[in-house]
């Protein structure tokens, strides 16, 4: 499965594409519960975690390109994402995929983008490494567009 989006930044008014990593445009779109951003992704530490990016007037779709942790054994990583605080999509997640959530609209002045991973577990306490951060998903990226 090829996931790969644009690679041009565009962060107009009628929507953007917001990559998460080291160095990226789309860090500072943070608000709560994530890690310190690394080469191409970051990661949700804990079981909840969101991003707060400007909304796009009237409807939008979004796509968000994620991996999930899954220790070994582990069939996948739960994921509930609310937008504006309404469920919009569950999935089960192990390997990077993209996320489609189709015609969300907001009367608000952001997007408030909420990840719920309530099976997230630390490396250290599900295959005993040494890494004791509580991981749920890797974020990548984030493509808004108005519809």
């Amino acid at each position: 499965m090829d996931v790969s989006l644009p690679r041009e930044v565009n962060v107009a008014a009628t929507g953007g594409i917001y990559r998460f990593g080291a160095g990226q445009n789309g860090n500072e779109f943070l608000t709560r519960g994530w890690g310190e951003p690394e080469n191409g992704f970051v990661w949700s530490e804990g079981k909840y975690g969101v991003v707060t990016l400007p909304a796009v007037p009237g409807r939008c779709s979004l796509a968000i390109s994620l991996w999930g942790y899954v220790p070994a054994g582990a069939p996948a990583q739960e994921l509930l994402i609310f937008v504006n605080g309404k469920l919009k999509t569950f999935s089960k997640v192990h390997e990077k995929i993209i996320i489609a959530i189709e015609d969300t609209a907001t009367e608000a002045e952001t997007l408030e983008i909420q990840f719920y991973m309530p099976q997230a577990i630390s490396p250290k306490q599900a295959e005993q490494l040494k890494d004791a951060r509580v991981l749920g998903i890797a974020l990548v990226t984030i493509v808004a567009e108005q519809n």
